[in-house]
């Protein structure tokens, strides 16, 4: 009866593991190969918000900008690009009651909303640069680790993905990925004798080598599906791409490719020889100035509206 509740338990534990990557991959869109040159939305996976929470999202997840910087925008007002007749229509069409509002009083000067607005945009503080919010253990200890795991599976995804045409395509690739990698990792002798060794020992199966992941990097069950969308969000267009070959039966799938990915985060960290920060990383959103606070910002510019 004990062997039967833990077979139980085991296939449990997988299927709420595949769901969790199902639900993780919902940012990622899916990237078609690049020699079909068909155009993907990059915000594929946030299409249910407006377009200014999706970007932000974006920000969060990728920590790159989805559109232009501040300072380009002005440089574009500066050079005429975007003229003042621009921002009167965007902030009419943004804030078409708050343009109707009584002026204010700056100092010694008096301004009229879009005034103000308008000097805000031009001259006020700069929003701050995204930030990704959820970061992989090692991102956060040890920024190295978090590049070797990164290098590691874009080498392998470029070996698994090669052209058909290739001449000497990757060993085992009929076994599909996750098995294909577990065969091949072991003999990589860039890598250490005892990461190797640690490789060796990987389970057969990519739901167990993931789950085995997560336990060795202390992730708890709540957090399993922040920290897979952190591994997924990496390198996104890898990812994007595993997803669209996984919807067509190509050997690979999600979860082979986040057991790969933990798998070496678990055993790089566990052997890590690289220093360690004083402090994590912070993955805190950045602070965005308040209203009072750039208002007083634009004080101190002498009120410009220009």
């Amino acid at each position: 009866m004990t062997i039967v509740a833990d077979n139980v338990s085991t296939e449990t534990r997988r299927a709420q593991l595949r769901s969790d990557v199902n639900l993780a991959a919902r940012v990622i869109p899916t990237h078609y190969p690049l020699e079909t040159f068909i155009a993907v939305n990059p915000l594929a996976g946030l299409e249910s918000m407006p377009f200014e929470q999706a970007v932000r999202r974006a920000g969060d997840l990728y920590g790159s900008a989805g559109v232009l910087d501040e300072t380009t925008f002005r440089a574009l007002y500066r050079s005429g690009r975007i003229t003042d007749a621009d921002l009167e229509s965007t902030l009419r069409l943004r804030y078409p009651t708050l343009l109707d509002g009584e002026p204010v009083r700056m100092g010694t000067r008096v301004l009229t909303p879009s005034q103000l607005l308008r000097g805000d945009l031009l001259h006020g503080s700069l929003a701050p640069k995204p930030l990704r919010r959820n970061m992989t253990q090692s991102e956060q200890v040890a920024p190295q680790v978090a590049g070797q795991v990164d290098a590691q599976a874009a080498r392998w995804c470029a070996a698994f993905f090669g052209s058909p045409a290739a001449g000497w395509p990757m060993p085992d690739h009929h076994l599909g990925f996750y098995r294909a990698w577990r065969t091949l990792a072991p003999g990589d002798h860039k890598l250490s004798r005892r990461v190797r060794a640690s490789l060796r020992k990987a389970p057969t199966r990519a739901d167990d080598a993931a789950l085995q992941a997560l336990h060795q990097l202390g992730v708890a069950d709540d957090d399993r599906i922040i920290y897979l969308q952190a591994h997924l969000t990496r390198l996104p267009g890898w990812a994007a791409h595993v997803r669209w070959s996984a919807e067509r039966g190509t050997g690979v799938d999600l979860l082979d490719y986040l057991a790969m990915r933990l798998t070496y985060e678990a055993v790089l960290l566990s052997h890590n020889t690289f220093s360690v920060p004083d402090e994590p990383v912070a993955a805190t959103r950045p602070r965005i100035p308040s209203a009072r606070e750039r208002a007083a910002a634009l004080d101190e510019n002498g009120g410009s509206t220009r």
